[in-house]
């Protein structure tokens, strides 16, 4: 008799460990995770599930939200700029004393451009930028400020 007078029979074998139905000691309580998730298959699975669903969810439901900005349509005398490189030299050119500055925010500043709106504005600074013939530059050389420092 132990444990306050209750009466249990040893095994032959002098195990007191709990028996299965097969006649094997039970397996120990699991101590790790895995070993915790091999027990509850279906549990650890319906939780995999929802983990992975919560993952796809979330950013597709993010992506579609009309919380951005509109996208902005570029006009068509900006498109018309891509085919015209002289025209479109003057219109990105914000002279010396940089008043035209904002004329050529106007036309480049588009945060979300609608469409092929992006390959347009790149057309008309490719075309801003290059060179009539392949060995003539796009603008003369500019003379280097002078230096407020005296030479070495």
């Amino acid at each position: 008799m132990r444990d306050g007078g209750e009466a249990r029979e040893a095994d032959a074998d002098g195990d007191d460990a709990p028996r299965q139905e097969t006649g094997r000691p039970a397996e120990p309580a699991p101590r790790t995770l895995l070993g915790r998730l091999r027990r509850h298959r279906p549990l650890a699975s319906a939780v995999a599930l929802a983990l992975v669903a919560t993952g796809v969810a979330v950013p597709l439901l993010l992506a579609d939200s009309d919380d951005g900005p509109p996208c902005q349509e570029i006009p068509a005398a900006t498109r018309a700029l891509a085919e015209n490189p002289a025209a479109a030299t003057r219109a990105l050119d914000p002279g010396d004393d940089l008043r035209r500055f904002d004329a050529v925010r106007a036309i480049l500043a588009h945060e979300h451009p609608c469409g092929d709106g992006g390959e347009v504005l790149g057309a008309v600074v490719h075309a801003a930028t290059r060179a009539a013939r392949p060995d003539a530059p796009h603008t003369l050389a500019r003379p280097a400020p002078p230096s407020r420092w005296p030479p070495l």
